[in-house]
């Protein structure tokens, strides 16, 4: 009776071993960046769909609201860091508005 005790702690200890390294592991590589046109890219930030982006020279990386990670390589003589302000600006103006307006105050 004792041995089968201690297989039986000896399995729910594999199981649990198991489900820790697959949690760990994840569901897939978070490296592997989907490609974006740059005329696409500017679509899904205008229509807010863009959560972060990080700029190292002419080219992009960043996650989409959803979390997917994209990948952007910009043109010669765009001029990204005014097309990523501006959303941002009226993002942060719209949340003070709002947070005015729950005030009630007029």
């Amino acid at each position: 009776m004792k041995a089968n005790r201690n297989l039986g702690l000896w399995l729910v200890a594999a199981v649990l071993l198991i489900l820790l390294f697959s949690s760990l592991q994840g569901t897939g590589p978070r490296t592997a960046d989907r490609p974006m046109a740059f005329s696409d890219f500017l679509t899904s930030v205008a229509a807010g769909e863009v959560s972060g982006v990080t700029i190292r020279g002419q080219e992009l990386t960043g996650t989409t609201r959803d979390g997917a990670p994209f990948r952007v390589f910009v043109p010669e003589g765009a001029d990204v860091v005014d097309v990523l302000q501006t959303p941002a600006f009226l993002c942060r103006q719209t949340d003070l508005l709002e947070a005015a307006a729950a005030t009630g105050r007029a």
